[in-house]
């Protein structure tokens, strides 16, 4: 039925009333056929035997049937012209199951096919320069694994691989989502990872320069899928053998990927790519080590565990039809995994992008986190809920304070906050305010982020320890004690201050964030300031409350 015109509401009185009685049948009609259609398609179904028409869908339309009976019985002729109700029927749609998988990679299994497979990319975050890897980041269709050489592969149709030809006549400069034709190169390089300041030179960082080798048209031999709903995400880490890196260098950046590709519900699998570079878990052995130990007990902050993670030189393939006792294994169908999405690109992702952390006075010249807030939090609730934690603090009862012990081993900053955990204790009710003080290095990390989503004040030091910081729930503060002195320039000391992570931290607009330094902690001046500091804000938090 059309939709009648707002301009028939101008009609006068008399007109309106003149066209009551057709209005009457006309609604008598529209409701006779649609319980006509309604009939008609019932027994469509059932003479069709489509297997969705369940009982539940026959007793639906029977309801359907029944109150269009009582409208048909109710119409009053002098019932003025309306809108007929938008009949909806629901569609009962359910999921595909899987057939059992051929093998299982990382883990996670993994469906031989035989037709043909193209690929596609496109990539965001193009400044025009010879340092466009740093800010570019991609998406892909059909990206593969290689086995045989721990290498990613993209198969581009023979149109797409024919307008990659002839982007290479176009002048420099000349830019598509698609494809990219530079001085440098003809392919959209990305960065693996975040960008430390401390690898001088372009060419010590190019060795993060990446990108999916290309093949020459699609591939027709074969491989093994991934499920449906797998992205897959090469990445190298920052210095994963740090929380505070591994948190806010890589987990970010790669949440932030996610996010900007909508492929947040889509299930991560992660590859590291191991280059050897200064400071990384690749640099030598007892880093790698500590790296191990780090992401085993943080990756299920993104959903994973240590089975479905692997750099690129020591996954696990292994087929259904081969077992520890097969004496003679089958060998794989292809030599090629392939997931349906996937992504790359983490350079300017990261809290700092080309800059140091907070070290030198020239940190702080510009900001790299503005108007980041809101992903910061988003990146919160997506951990707690791959923990199984709840992401709003439980209403009611006294305001919790939370010291975190000992979150750093660096000199300067070993503090334990006893004087201050004490001192609040005897101040202050356990009813006004609970007081706690936890060494969160002992703590499994869903311990931790359940002390910290739940605390209305959380106090720490700076450094990677205060990545349980990250936890904090919409509201809460966060009071930080820094070195006022522990500036570095060029691994020689400038006596500045040194607000490590401020950058990130104070865009966190969730947060009320304070810092303090740590010099004079136990000072009996700081003492009444930091305790003042805290009564001022319980009273902003009871305002929250109110």
């Amino acid at each position: 039925f059309p939709h009648h015109n707002r301009s028939m509401m101008a009609l006068s009185t008399s007109k309106r009333e003149r066209r009551r009685p057709a209005a009457g049948v006309l609604n008598v009609l529209t409701v006779a056929m649609c319980a006509c259609g309604v009939l008609l398609l019932s027994l469509n179904l059932q003479s069709a035997k489509i297997p969705t028409a369940t009982n539940e869908a026959e007793h639906s339309l029977s309801r359907v049937l029944e109150t269009s009976k009582k409208a048909t019985k109710n119409v009053s002729t002098t019932t003025p012209i309306t809108e007929p109700p938008a009949v909806t029927a629901e569609v009962v749609t359910s999921k595909k199951p899987l057939p059992p998988p051929d093998g299982h990679f990382n883990s996670i299994p993994v469906y031989y096919k035989s037709e043909p497979l193209q690929s596609s990319y496109s990539c965001i975050g193009e400044n025009f320069r010879d340092d466009a890897w740093l800010f570019r980041s991609c998406t892909f269709r059909n990206l593969c694994f290689d086995t045989t050489n721990n290498t990613f592969v993209l198969f581009p149709s023979k149109e797409d691989q024919a307008f990659e030809n002839l982007s290479k006549m176009l002048t420099e400069h000349q830019h598509t989502s698609n494809v990219t034709y530079l001085s440098t190169t003809g392919k959209p390089m990305v960065s693996l990872g975040g960008i430390n300041p401390k690898w001088s030179g372009f060419h010590k960082r190019a060795k993060l320069k990446w990108f999916p080798r290309l093949e020459k048209g699609p591939l027709d031999t074969g491989y093994y899928e991934l499920p449906p709903d797998s992205v897959l995400l090469p990445f190298h880490s920052f210095a994963g053998y740090n929380a505070g890196h591994l948190f806010w260098d890589d987990f970010f950046p790669i949440f932030k990927l996610l996010s900007i590709f909508d492929l947040l519900s889509f299930h991560l699998i992660l590859m590291n790519v191991e280059v050897k570079l200064w400071g990384t878990c690749d640099w030598n052995p007892k880093n790698t080590e500590k790296c191990k130990g780090t992401f085993r007990k943080f990756l299920p902050a993104m959903g994973l565990t240590n089975k479905t993670f692997s750099a690129v030189h020591n996954f696990r393939f292994n087929l259904m039809e081969n077992s520890e006792t097969t004496k003679t294994p089958t060998l794989p169908k292809s030599k090629y995994i392939c997931s349906p999405r996937g992504t790359a690109g983490l350079g300017m992702l990261t809290d700092h992008g080309l800059k140091m952390h907070g070290w030198d006075e020239e940190d702080f010249e510009t900001t790299h986190n503005m108007g980041g807030g809101k992903m910061f939090y988003d990146y919160r609730n997506f951990m707690l809920r791959n923990l199984g934690l709840p992401t709003e603090r439980k209403k009611g009862g006294s305001h919790n304070l939370v010291f975190s012990r000992y979150s750093s081993s660096t000199a300067g900053r070993v503090k334990g906050f006893g004087k201050q955990e004490n001192m609040m204790k005897h101040k202050f009710s356990i009813d006004v305010l609970n007081v706690t003080g936890y060494r969160m290095s002992a703590h499994t990390l869903e311990s931790q982020a359940e002390i910290a989503s739940q605390a209305d004040i959380f106090v720490t030091v700076v450094g990677g320890g205060a990545m349980t910081a990250t936890f904090l729930p919409r509201g809460s503060t966060l009071i930080l004690y820094y070195e006022a002195t522990g500036g570095r320039k060029r691994s020689k000391d400038t006596g500045k201050p040194a607000p490590l992570d401020w950058d990130i931290l104070n865009h966190a607009s969730h947060l009320r964030v304070h810092w303090l330094p740590v010099e004079n902690v136990d000072e009996p001046h700081d003492l009444r300031l930091f305790e003042e500091l805290v009564r001022h804000e319980m009273r902003i938090l009871d305002q929250l409350r109110a």
